[in-house]
């Protein structure tokens, strides 16, 4: 997020509009009904339709402060044929948009995939639904997606900065597979191209930032 301090100060009125969208409230996920079955590693079952093939899961942190070009959402999805996507999206101005930024793949082995699983299980993330501290006002919305065997979306659990520690344990085991700064890396890449990409298109509206690098 290089520049953070100086874009915010350069674009103070596009700073006042992000402000207000990333702050605007924050939804609290819908967590389906689930029946359980298949013995996790403590004894536990985890719900029918979570399949954890061909998506293991997904984790996602969206930024809640600064400018709109800081609160990307950065993804990490884990699949169960041994490859992990680190990918940014989820910019909209209003006017300008981009659902995708920016994105690498990773390759990692069975073991390191099946480690993530096992912190699935073990930590119970099936059962954490609504985890967020509300109190706060900043920091960061995160959640973790489980998915059904089609790959869509069958289970979701976080908010605004969790303060769980099981769920504080899941996302360690899958930043745990990916090489060291592989998400700062991929958010700063993401960010450069986007920062393009608005110069291109709406230059008398992000006029600055071409300043703001030089």
């Amino acid at each position: 997020m290089k520049h953070k301090i100086i874009s915010a100060i350069s674009a103070l009125v596009f700073s006042v509009t992000a402000l207000a969208g990333c702050g605007q409230s924050i939804p609290v996920p819908s967590v389906p009904e689930q029946s359980f079955s298949n013995q996790s590693a403590n004894g536990q079952s985890t719900p029918e339709g979570i399949a954890f093939s061909p998506v293991v899961c997904r984790w996602e942190i969206t930024p809640c402060y600064g400018t709109l070009l800081d609160c990307i959402t950065t993804s990490v999805e884990v699949y169960s044929d041994n490859t992990v996507k680190v990918y940014c999206g989820g910019f909209s101005d209003g006017e300008a948009s981009m659902d995708y930024i920016y994105g690498e793949s990773y390759e990692i082995t069975e073991e390191q995939k099946q480690s993530v699983i096992d912190a699935i299980k073990d930590n119970e993330v099936y059962t954490l639904g609504d985890c967020g501290d509300y109190d706060s006002c900043d920091g960061a919305t995160q959640y973790i997606r489980l998915f059904d065997k089609d790959g869509k979306a069958a289970y979701i659990c976080g908010g605004l900065n969790p303060f769980v520690e099981r769920f504080e344990n899941a996302v360690h085991a899958i930043n745990g597979i990916l090489p060291e700064k592989a998400v700062a890396e991929v958010n700063a890449k993401a960010r450069e191209k986007l920062e393009r990409y608005l110069l291109e298109n709406y230059p008398d509206r992000y006029g600055w930032l071409k300043s703001d690098g030089e």
